[in-house]
């Protein structure tokens, strides 16, 4: 059996990877983004755990008893990609406020204030 909705998801995962760190995909040898750098910005942190938690959740929604061996595999890994890239998200979160508070400053996320 073939999961269409798997390979779709881990195909738009993979971009969204690309996309979302340039430099990273430069790495990887993706030559199209020489000319990009990550956006280091409030909104597009948020925007990056929303896309993961969406993410997440689109995975969430495929029965993995249906999924031959094979495809087992692929929702594992992309299992695990997922969780590893939530997990740095909120670690950055934790630093990033961490810092602020180091400072004695306010951080703003999302409408929650964090001191």
């Amino acid at each position: 059996m073939s999961s269409k909705p798997l390979a779709k998801l881990a195909e738009e995962f993979f971009q969204a990877s690309l996309d979302s760190s340039p430099t990273s995909a430069i790495m990887r040898g993706h030559k199209k983004y020489f000319d990009q750098i990550e956006e280091l910005t409030d909104e597009k942190f948020e925007e990056e755990m929303e896309n993961v938690q969406n993410f997440k959740n689109s995975l969430s929604n495929i029965d993995l008893n249906s999924l031959s061996d094979k495809e087992k595999v692929t929702y594992g890994m992309l299992e695990f990609a997922l969780d590893s890239n939530y997990d740095s998200l909120v670690d950055s979160c934790l630093l990033y406020t961490s810092d602020a508070a180091d400072e004695e400053d306010s951080v703003d996320l999302g409408g929650r204030r964090i001191i």
